[in-house]
């Protein structure tokens, strides 16, 4: 039985979907550069033709995984899309970026490999800004209205400290505390739920 323009839809992206995750798990292991597109499609179980459907080139793959992945961040944050970031939102996205780093360790590191090479953050430069942008702006907002003397500084410090911890959490997942720490920033930001 022939299949439905659904089907295909859903076949195609589960075939992109796939081609990022194997990506970004050489990516992390390999480093971009030392990431061949014929080892993406051999370790994903396609061809390097059909890759190039999905892709224009290795490039266009590391941007368009990059802004996909990064972009569920950019949803945990704001739930009702009001562009107004409330005590609960705030607690909520803490969670998810803990959660998400302990489950998605592959991920993080090839997050971290990128940010550490130059060259290949320079690729991703424009995708960044434009994920982070909002988020900033949203955090400087939270820390305004909730009186904060530096609101600036102060997204710049969570910002910082939520780096420090990944990057902690990236090298040593077994001895870093990560539930403590966690509780402390909720502590010091006083996010507890009622």
């Amino acid at each position: 039985m022939p299949k439905t323009k659904k089907q295909f839809a859903e076949i195609r992206e589960e075939k992109k979907s796939l081609i990022i995750e194997t990506a970004i798990e050489l990516f992390a292991e390999k480093g971009f550069h030392n990431t061949s597109i014929s080892e993406i499609a051999k370790k994903a179980g396609i061809s390097k033709g059909l890759m190039y459907n999905y892709y224009e080139s290795k490039e266009d793959l590391l941007r368009k995984g990059m802004y996909s992945l990064a972009n569920e961040f950019i949803q945990n944050i704001d739930f009702n899309r009001n562009k107004v970031l409330e005590k609960y939102e705030l607690l909520t996205f803490l969670n998810s970026i803990i959660d998400h780093l302990k489950k998605n360790l592959k991920f993080w590191k090839f997050l971290y490999a990128v940010i550490n090479q130059p060259v290949v953050f320079k690729i991703l430069e424009k995708e960044m800004e434009i994920i982070s942008e909002p988020m900033t702006k949203m955090l400087v907002k939270y820390f305004k209205s909730n009186g904060f003397k530096k609101p600036e500084t102060e997204a710049a410090f969570l910002n910082a400290l939520l780096n420090g911890v990944c990057s902690e959490y990236i090298f040593a997942p077994e001895s870093f505390p990560i539930n403590e720490v966690k509780k402390k920033i909720i502590e010091m930001y006083n996010l507890k739920s009622k």
